[in-house]
């Protein structure tokens, strides 16, 4: 058995690849896309968001749960991985039928010309999703991070480089269909290039037939959390429209790109982690204060952060045409701790064997967004995202009694843990807005890079003082996980 120190190593050297591998392929995702987006206008961006957003609800719904089954057992076989690996590509090539015979109507559904000219080619990703799903999961059990870090490098800049040779040539809409292609294409070669097990011929049904069970109880949830995740681009697509869906979806990516980078190192390691755990309660309330601490000392600022700042980016990275993106992006980025500590707390309810719960959460916020839809967009374009903001205040406080009541943990040490990086992320907030007055006038690069700064001068400090403690058990913990 691994020894505690062992397993601290390999998450913490788990989180520097993540790390890397999120800032690395971010970065170089927007570069491309402001390039791409001074050459494609918002309603092909719109177009190719729709499509983005139906192959990935489809892979949600359909297949990843049946890597999450694997993911989550303590010390998963070579005979598990392939079982996973036959039953994830045969449900995602009847995925891929399926989606096939949707465009036949796709356009009359969404009420989006050109919508089902887009989606033929985009299905081809399903495939390469469905070939790749398990050797991802492979590597990542067997903390291996530095491979998938090179996978999503590798792959970014291939993509990019297609698809910005494809815009500057004139192609519009299909520059951004030969990206996503080009990257799902590089992925897949890296990663069974990277991986060294290969699945079998051989299968096993007690196995299939525990996934399935696992697959059967967990439907529910990720058909609600896709609905959550692709529900507002749809709505948007329905009411506003095509371009409507491109300024908001940009705004909902630069946040989805920023959650990635800071999420991403602490989550993509946290269901490896406790699933090693999970039968040791005690240890396992460590992991998840430490999680909690080092989440949201990192999200807190960058969130925060971005929301002032989010006029300044858009205007400065995309131009005056993206500037209806700057009010989506601003609400999101204020969501996004919420969103982060609930996807965290989904976890930790799949180990517990709570999957349920999860669902009664994604149900309640479900049904919320959805209500204040109709409501909210009455009030402008610039109130779009407010229904997908505003339910976080009623769920997240449910989720953290549940994942609290599982785990044991005392609300003293979360309060503790989550508390302070809340409090200077809003002084900073407020502080950075208040200085938004002194910058009148001053060139957008020089106002942006005053305003970050400042930010970063008053959320330091401010934590510092409130929270020394914190802070110097992140720096011991990076210290360890470097080795240094």
């Amino acid at each position: 058995m691994e020894t505690s120190q062992s397993l601290g190593r390999r998450a913490g050297s788990g989180a520097v690849w993540i790390t890397i591998e999120m800032i690395s392929v971010q970065a170089v995702s927007m570069i491309v896309f402001a390039v791409l987006a001074h050459l494609v206008g918002p309603a092909e961006f719109g177009l190719l968001s729709i499509s983005y957003v139906l192959v990935y609800s489809t892979r949600w719904i359909v297949f990843e749960n049946i890597a999450t089954a694997i993911s989550r057992k303590a010390r998963p076989t070579a005979l598990e991985f392939t079982t996973a690996f036959w039953m994830t590509l045969g449900a995602s090539l009847a995925s891929f039928a399926v989606f096939e015979a949707l465009t036949l109507v796709a356009d009359s559904i969404f009420r989006t010309p050109g919508l089902a000219d887009v989606l033929r080619p985009m299905g081809l990703i399903l495939v390469g999703m469905g070939l790749s799903r398990t050797h991802e999961v492979w590597l990542s059990r067997h903390f291996r991070f530095q491979s998938l870090a090179l996978r999503a490098a590798v792959s970014a800049v291939v993509g990019g480089i297609v698809g910005v040779g494809c815009a500057v040539a004139g192609l519009g809409v299909w520059a951004l269909v030969a990206q996503q292609l080009a990257m799902a294409l590089t992925a897949l070669a890296c990663l069974w290039l990277a991986t060294p097990w290969r699945p079998t011929l051989n299968f096993c049904r007690d196995t299939a037939r525990d996934i399935a069970r696992f697959v059967r109880d967990t439907t529910g949830t990720s058909l609600l959390n896709t609905l959550n995740e692709s529900s507002d681009t749809m709505l948007v697509a329905a009411f506003f429209g095509a371009e409507s869906v491109g300024l908001f979806s940009t705004g909902k990516r630069l946040k989805q790109a920023l959650h990635l980078v800071a999420a991403g190192p602490i989550n993509g390691v946290v269901l490896p982690t406790i699933a090693e755990v999970q039968n040791e309660p005690e240890r396992l309330r460590r992991v998840l204060i430490t999680a909690t601490s080092v989440i949201f000392m990192l999200a807190c600022p960058i969130f925060f952060g971005v929301a002032a700042v989010s006029r300044d980016a858009i205007l400065l990275f995309f131009g005056e045409k993206w500037a209806g993106a700057a009010p989506v992006l601003m609400w999101l980025s204020l969501s996004s701790v919420f969103a982060i500590a609930m996807n965290y707390n989904n976890n930790v309810f799949v180990v517990e064997n709570r999957q349920i719960w999860s669902l009664y959460v994604s149900g309640l916020y479900t049904a919320l967004s959805i209500l204040l839809f109709f409501f909210l967009p009455a009030l402008g374009k610039n109130a779009i995202a407010l229904p997908f903001v505003l339910p976080y205040l009623v769920t997240f406080p449910v989720s953290m009694f549940l994942m609290i009541r599982i785990t044991g943990i005392v609300v003293k040490d979360w309060a503790r843990a989550a508390g302070p990086p809340v409090l200077a992320a809003l002084a900073m907030f407020a502080a950075v807005s208040w200085a938004a007055t002194l910058f009148g006038g001053v060139q957008p690069l020089i106002s942006l890079t005053a305003k970050i700064g400042f930010g970063a001068v008053v959320y330091l400090a401010i934590l510092w003082m409130i929270a020394r403690r914190n802070v110097y058990e992140l720096f011991q913990m990076v210290r360890g996980w470097t080795g240094r």
